[in-house]
């Protein structure tokens, strides 16, 4: 699941950022990031809501079997609703089809992804 997740969000940004190629924008540009939601920095100076902190990876990366899974799979939810967060924002401000059905996908997929997450994560809590 987790290489999937990966893939599929490597794609995405690879999409997003052929887009902003596209009509020439910058990735980064003078504002700080997420400033188009009305966030500033999420308060961590994330790059987007829902990324783990540096204390957050550093845990995980000291954890091992079961209580990673548990680890990783709580921080991907958090994660994933960050993305959900983000997709409706795009939803009400964006006007561009494409960017509309990006925006639609997103939220259908993560939604999914989150569901599927809370179940694995509820069955490694029994263990």
């Amino acid at each position: 699941m987790a290489y999937d997740m990966a893939t599929t969000q490597g794609h995405q940004a690879g999409q997003l950022y052929g887009w902003l190629s596209a009509w020439g924008l910058r990735q980064l540009g003078s504002q700080p990031p997420m400033a188009w939601m009305g966030h500033t920095g999420h308060g961590m100076n994330a790059l987007m809501p829902g990324m783990a902190t540096p204390a957050q990876v550093a845990e995980l990366s000291a954890a091992s079997g079961v209580e990673a899974e548990r680890i990783f799979l709580r921080l991907m939810v958090v994660h994933h609703r960050g993305a959900l967060e983000m997709s409706q924002a795009v939803l009400e401000r964006s006007k561009e089809p494409a960017v509309l059905a990006f925006a639609r996908a997103v939220l259908a997929s993560q939604q999914s992804e989150i569901d599927l997450m809370t179940t694995m994560l509820q069955e490694r809590e029994k263990r």
